[in-house]
């Protein structure tokens, strides 16, 4: 039994796996084409606009990923607290501290 999709036969279809196969194209007949942005679009007109909210994000982002990773002024007074003796960990605050980190996991 044949089955037509659409005005498309089964032999068609096989025809069209032969010579993707022949081809290399595995996903079929057509190949696959990746828009880069650069070129201009001719479809429907459709146009997307950013929210106030949405530009203030993406400054938001811009500006958290210029931040250093590790505060340096904290680095050297902890570093300097420790070499001066005057470093005293708290273990109960330490363990807590963690205990409450894993949590949000």
């Amino acid at each position: 039994m044949s089955i037509n999709f659409n005005g498309i036969s089964s032999n068609a279809t096989t025809n069209n796996r032969t010579k993707a196969t022949e081809t290399g194209n595995a996903s079929g007949s057509v190949p696959v084409v990746k828009d880069d942005g650069n070129s201009a679009s001719t479809g429907s007109g459709d146009n997307v606009s950013l929210s106030g909210e949405a530009k203030a994000l993406q400054a938001l982002e811009e500006q958290i990923k210029n931040l250093p990773v590790t505060d340096q002024n904290k680095v050297d007074h902890f570093r300097s607290e420790i070499a001066n003796g005057n470093y005293q960990p708290n273990p109960e605050n330490i363990a807590t501290k963690m205990l409450d980190a894993d949590k949000q996991f």
